[in-house]
C-alpha cells in the first residue's frame, strides 16, 4: 500500500492543499495520505498555532486522509520520514512536495536519506520541475 506524507506548514490551511491530496489519491499515485503540519518552518514567521492548523485539517479527515497530530515537532524531514518507516511498517511512503522546496532540496539537512523514499513533487507557483 502506498501512503503519502504530505508535510509542510498548512498556513493557512486552503483547498489548494485538499485538491493536491485528493487529486494523488483519485489518480492512484497513493492509496491514502497523512498529513503531517509542523511545528515550526524554516523560512515562516507568524504561524497560526499548530493547534488551530491541526483541527482546520481536520475537517477533511476521513478513511484516506488522515491528519497527524502527534509527529509535529520534528525540525528536519529525515527525521520524520525514518520515524513514520518505523512505524508504518505496511505502507511505502511517499514524500509529497511542493515543486517551490524542490529547487532548494539539495540544501535540506540529509537529503540523501530522503532518496530513499519516492518523492511526488506537485506543480506550484508555475516552477519548471523538470528543469
Amino acid at each position: 500500500m502506498k501512503l503519502g506524507i504530505y508535510i509542510g506548514s498548512f498556513n493557512p490551511v486552503h483547498i489548494g492543499h485538499i485538491n493536491v491530496v485528493n487529486f494523488l489519491i483519485k489518480n492512484n499515485y497513493v492509496d491514502k495520505v497523512l498529513i503531517v503540519p509542523t511545528l515550526n518552518y524554516w523560512n515562516k514567521n507568524n504561524l497560526i498555532d499548530i493547534k488551530h492548523r491541526i483541527n482546520m485539517l481536520k475537517f477533511y479527515e476521513d478513511e484516506n486522509i488522515k491528519i497527524d497530530d502527534k509527529n509535529n515537532k520534528y525540525i528536519y524531514t529525515y527525521e520524520l520520514m525514518k520515524n513514520l518507516k518505523n512505524y508504518y511498517l505496511k505502507y511505502n511512503l511517499y514524500l509529497i512536495i511542493g515543486a517551490d522546496n524542490i529547487i532548494n532540496f539539495d540544501k535540506w539537512k540529509n537529503y540523501k536519506e530522503l532518496l530513499k523514499y519516492k518523492i511526488i513533487v506537485v506543480n506550484r507557483n508555475g516552477i519548471d520541475i523538470e528543469k
